[in-house]
């Protein structure tokens, strides 16, 4: 795979494995990274609610 520059991946999203997108870009280009764990972990909060399909990965 090729390197992905600072100015291509500029007021991006991108979509992927993170490790391997981040493996591609310039050092230093990236000043913001969002995520929503917890993911597939059958999560339940405090009151036992639960997120559907959060144990096997289907939609």
């Amino acid at each position: 795979m090729r390197p992905l520059s600072a100015p291509e991946v500029r007021n991006t999203v991108r979509h992927g494995d993170c490790v391997r997108l981040m493996r591609r870009m310039d050092a230093a280009s990236v000043d913001f990274i969002l995520t929503d764990p917890p993911y597939l972990v059958r999560y339940r909060d405090r009151s036992g609610r639960s997120i559907r399909n959060d144990s096997d990965g289907r939609r």
